[in-house]
């Protein structure tokens, strides 16, 4: 390619010297033009390499950004509630009956939307060409296992309320499988935000909750006299999606 065009090159600058200095000698004409010719050449060989090293280093960096990749998630979350935290995670209510505080189970499955961060360190390892059986599963578990960093967006079941935005800070970590170049199956281990009754209230369930003297016939989960932060764990599976 490169002879072809320096071909052409050497020609059409003889034919443009030949129109408008016929008068010089046409070995003058051809050792004149053919060196400067070279050197244009020469310069264009030079940006032209220099452009192949700039798409090499280009291709080489987008290969490199699918190692980490930013993507969303949709799956069912399973909250642990065992001992104490089983005693928090309730559903508070006034009976209008007579006042009294009563405790209810809450749903501890919900479906949620998360921004996810993925890793896969092994996603550029060179297939093997010659391996047993053994050797091309180790190859298939390592260019693709995954590692998760999720931040929960939007809890879209929340136990029969309907989709709502998290508004305190909720996430994990996990492990996933590559399936696709653009999905991700994994289970991540997260603490989730829960807004709980003191124990101190949780006891008096039955009971009507007398607070300066007056019974409480409303639970305000902005009291800081009747609730408190709390923290719990629980287990995610996670269908990952990259755009």
């Amino acid at each position: 390619m490169k002879r072809i065009i320096k071909s052409i090159f050497v020609l059409f600058l003889l034919g443009f010297f030949t129109g408008t200095s016929a008068q010089l000698p046409p070995k003058v004409i051809a050792d004149k033009y053919l060196t400067l010719a070279s050197g244009k050449l020469d310069s264009i060989e030079t940006s032209l390499d220099s452009i192949k090293t700039s798409v090499e280093e280009l291709k080489g960096r987008l290969e490199a950004t699918k190692i980490i990749r930013l993507g969303l998630s949709v799956g069912p979350r399973f909250t642990r509630v065992k001992g104490k935290e089983g005693a928090s995670f309730v559903d508070p209510s006034i009976s209008l009956k007579d006042s009294t505080l009563q405790l209810d189970d809450r749903d501890k499955s919900d479906f949620v939307l998360s921004a996810i961060l993925t890793i896969t360190p092994g996603i550029h390892l060179k297939k093997p060409t010659e391996a047993d059986r053994r050797q091309r599963f180790f190859y298939w578990l390592f260019s693709r296992s995954t590692f998760l960093i999720n931040l929960n967006l939007i809890n879209i079941t929340n136990g029969g309320k309907g989709a709502e935005f998290n508004e305190k800070i909720e996430g994990g970590l996990g492990y996933g499988i590559s399936l696709h170049k653009n999905f991700v199956i994994g289970v991540t281990y997260e603490r989730i935000f829960n807004r709980a009754l003191r124990q101190n209230i949780t006891d008096m369930q039955g009971n009507v909750i007398m607070v300066g003297g007056q019974p409480v016939t409303e639970l305000n989960p902005d009291s800081e006299i009747l609730f408190r932060d709390d923290n719990l764990t629980a287990y995610s599976f996670k269908f990952i999606f990259f755009y």
